[in-house]
């Protein structure tokens, strides 16, 4: 009786014949999976670091191969028996499975490396051909079309290669900089650009900081920039700015006109009425702005026309409010303004100035304007010399006052003409 009772909280399974079978089965196949599954992680994790460890867990694995034979090239200089082992990896790869980019990359080194041309070219051309992701395959195409001086082709691998990689972009923007000092690669750069692949903002970006040729930089901004966005107008505004910095005045006009549009502003002073934004700065107006000295746009008096410039002032501040610079030919001329004071607020003492943008800074015109009233027009003429003054900065100042009730005044219809 003893023996046949059942200790309590226990049950007996009984399991058929079939489930037994089942078991038998089941268990070294999960064993054999589990090892599987095991040495094929460890190929994959080990496989770009250390490809001879991934080939001890699977020796096999084409990938592991391939990836050996391309470190077997990664130490200079390469010796005869380096590449002869690249060679055989790659080609042990390939046999497993002929769609490795990296092999046949590593292949046409090799071949490269023994002066077999064009057996280097097929194979480099057949791994491109295979994918357009691999970055050192598009380089070596970019330099074989370069040598071959083929620009569409060059500018193909660069186009795949930027699209492939973005983090390439560090390394290959600065070359296309620079090559826009060539003529011949600014048109169909522009064109390529005009696709709108996803490296144009950040390429637009590095050309406004870098661009090696102010003649070509102008022509390549007509050839892309219409219909571009405000962000990208920004950027090459950017450098229209540098080149004036820089005295280069034609580039920077021609550029000025293609982003104002229109006739460009064609008038000797642009928005001298004052009634236009003044986006493109140093060619547009630039304005002061600090808390107690500014420089503002604004509606004329209730029954005026258009807009003017208000001019206001506290603290006993002063200077420069507003200049801009200009292009003027060698000549006489005329400036001419109407000006006055704000109502109710004590008015400021206004001149203006032309000088030259040389090192020199040669003055032209340094003139306070009358006293002001309600409304005064203001004249002055001056002379730019036939040379060294291609440049000239016309500002507009206000005398500092330390009336503790701040100063202001107002300017408009502002305009040079040649006489």
């Amino acid at each position: 009786m003893a023996r046949g009772r059942r200790r309590k909280g226990t049950r007996r399974i009984a399991l058929s014949p079939n489930a037994r079978f089942r078991l038998l089965f089941v268990v070294p196949f999960a064993l054999v999976a589990g090892l599987l599954c095991f040495s094929v992680s460890g190929a994959n994790i080990l496989r770009p670091v250390r490809p001879d460890l991934a080939m001890s867990f699977q020796p096999f694995d084409a990938r592991a191969r391939a990836r050996a034979a391309e470190q077997r090239l990664s130490t200079l200089p390469i010796s005869r028996a380096q590449l002869a082992e690249a060679e055989r990896l790659a080609l042990e790869a390939l046999r497993r499975d002929p769609t490795i980019v990296v092999a046949w990359r590593t292949l046409g080194i090799v071949a490269t490396a023994r002066n077999e041309e064009a057996r280097a070219t097929r194979l480099f051309r057949f791994s491109g051909y295979l994918s357009k992701r691999d970055l050192p395959t598009q380089m070596w195409l970019i330099e074989d079309r370069v040598r071959a001086n083929d620009i569409e082709g060059a500018l193909r691998h660069y186009d795949a290669a930027l699209r492939a990689k973005p983090d390439s972009a560090a390394a290959l923007l600065p070359i296309l900089v620079a090559a826009t000092a060539n003529d011949g690669i600014v048109p169909p750069l522009a064109r390529l650009l005009n696709t709108n692949p996803p490296w144009r903002r950040p390429f637009l970006t590095a050309l406004a900081s870098n661009a090696p040729d102010a003649e070509n930089f102008a022509r390549f901004v007509e050839l892309v920039i219409r219909g571009a966005p405000i962000e990208e107008r920004n950027i090459v505004a950017t450098r229209m700015a540098a080149l004036i910095e820089q005295r280069q005045y034609g580039p920077a006009l021609h550029v000025y006109r293609l982003l104002a549009g229109g006739d460009g502003r064609a008038q000797l002073v642009r928005n001298g009425s004052f009634e236009q934004p003044n986006p493109y700065p140093p060619l547009d107006w630039l304005l002061n702005d600090q808390p107690d000295f500014r420089a503002e746009q604004q509606a004329a008096v209730p029954g005026g026309a258009g807009g003017r410039l208000q001019i206001s002032a506290s603290n006993g501040a002063g200077g420069v409010a507003a200049r801009q610079m200009l292009l003027l030919s060698p000549g006489n001329y005329e400036i001419r303004a109407t000006a006055g004071a704000v109502e109710e607020v004590r008015p400021a003492r206004l001149g203006w100035s032309v000088q030259c943008n040389n090192p020199q800074g040669t003055v032209l015109l340094e003139q306070d304007l009358p006293q002001l009233s309600a409304r005064i027009a203001p004249a002055a003429r001056f002379r730019v010399p036939p040379g060294g003054c291609e440049g000239q900065w016309l500002s507009l100042k206000l005398r500092g006052d330390f009336d503790p009730g701040g100063v202001a005044a107002w300017i408009d219809l502002l305009s040079i003409r040649p006489i």
